[in-house]
């Protein structure tokens, strides 16, 4: 099972071109196999960086979201074992999506980042690099 960072579904809905060839081909297998996922955290983070105006997109996360889960994509909810174990991150960025993303991912999932934080920590995560 695999997850996407934000940024990485970013890249993957709006932007592939960012995407390196061996993470395309990884997102395209799962999605495939209804083995890929994001985070409900991931809509959150996007409707706040549409909100500062720090991402473009010309459509609602509402449609994003609809049009993503219409094409395989599988959403993972915050219980609150992913909650609680967020907190106790050690060597992770203070940022609650990144926090939230991986204890999600700790739970069974490959999670895709270009990241720099998250590809160097120290945590027994499997994950690669949305750019390669």
């Amino acid at each position: 099972m695999i997850i996407l960072d934000t940024h990485t579904f970013l890249w993957y809905v709006a932007e592939p071109e960012q995407l390196g060839h061996q993470a395309v081909e990884l997102i395209e297998e799962a999605a495939l196999t209804r083995q890929l996922f994001v985070s409900a955290v991931t809509f959150w983070e996007i409707a706040l960086l549409q909100a500062k105006r720090k991402v473009l997109i010309p459509i609602s996360v509402a449609q994003i979201r609809s049009r993503s889960l219409s094409g395989g994509l599988q959403e993972t909810t915050i219980d609150g074992e992913v909650a609680a174990l967020a907190v106790n991150l050690r060597g992770l960025p203070s940022n609650l999506a990144d926090r939230l993303i991986v204890a999600t991912a700790l739970q069974g999932y490959k999670l895709i980042t270009a990241d720099p934080a998250l590809l160097a920590w120290e945590g027994r995560l499997p994950r690669f690099d949305s750019r390669s």
